[in-house]
């Protein structure tokens, strides 16, 4: 369920047979709020906090619990001093892998159930692959475009989703 035989990664579809593997390089620059004011920049985007947690796994073996993922996203939520309802974009790490998918889904779904969430849930990987290491700044970037333009990224082949099961 890691490579995607089919030639196709559709994060969030439970038909999806894995991942694709991708390449990319992305920078982003940031820079103090007070710096980009006194240059007159015009800004895109705020990083208004961010959280992480840690659940080692042994090599070639995915956690199958959600509780990981949640957490980074709770204390992202706290150190930004928000909530789902102030959330308008979720651009997820969903890569066509059933387990980690439904998982990272089943995660926004709880945190999201009660909290007011009426955004949308999106992830580049379908369009991108899987690239590892720059996977996360080029969601970052996506999701800035995104916000900016007003324009939400596809997932690709989209059909099928896990929803009735969670």
């Amino acid at each position: 369920d890691c490579l995607a035989g089919s030639g196709k990664a559709i994060p969030f579809d439970r038909e999806s047979g894995g991942c694709l593997l991708g390449e990319a390089g992305v920078i982003m620059i940031l820079e103090r709020e007070s710096h980009a004011v006194s240059r007159d920049a015009h800004i895109l985007a705020e990083v208004g906090g961010y959280g992480f947690s840690f659940e080692p796994s042994l090599p070639g073996r995915i956690r199958p619990s959600h509780r990981g993922a949640q957490i980074a996203m709770r204390n992202t939520l706290d150190a930004a001093g928000m909530h789902m309802g102030e959330i308008d974009l979720i651009s997820a790490g969903a890569n066509g892998n059933r387990l980690t998918d439904k998982r990272e889904l089943k995660a926004i779904r709880e945190l999201a159930d009660g909290g007011g969430f009426q955004g949308h849930i999106t992830s580049i990987k379908s369009l991108t692959g899987e690239c590892y290491g720059a996977s996360g700044a080029g969601q970052m970037a996506a999701a800035v475009v995104s916000l900016n333009d007003g324009y939400i990224p596809p997932v690709r082949n989209f059909a099928r989703s896990w929803e009735p099961e969670l």
